[in-house]
């Protein structure tokens, strides 16, 4: 099983950490594949992971992204099974932000 949580990790950019990509195994070994590095990579990841066909995942953090002031307004990310992240798309792109902004939990 392949998970998120919004705070933990290795990153200094946030005070609790910017979050986490996880896999755990049926028996119970927890694997942390990435860490989200904070502002215009992504922060505090805000919805579940879905598998495509693919086998990759996709998700959304809440903060990031290289769009709006400050700190950003989230990002749809897309993950490989062995944790290799990268941003495909960061919110408030469009004038007004008629695209949205920090995507939250569904």
């Amino acid at each position: 099983m392949y998970g998120t949580t919004a705070y933990g990790g290795n990153s200094r950019n946030c005070s609790l950490g910017c979050g986490t990509v996880f896999k755990i195994t049926p028996g119970g070994t927890l694997a942390s594949l990435y860490s989200f590095p904070g502002p215009a990579g992504g922060f505090y990841p805000s919805t579940r992971l879905v598998q495509a066909t693919d086998g990759n995942f996709f998700g959304t953090t809440s903060v990031g992204g290289v769009n709006c002031s400050g700190a950003g307004c989230g990002t749809i990310f897309k993950m490989t099974r062995s944790g290799t992240v990268a941003t495909i798309y960061s919110f408030c792109a469009l004038a007004n932000c008629a695209d949205g902004e920090f995507p939250t939990r569904d």
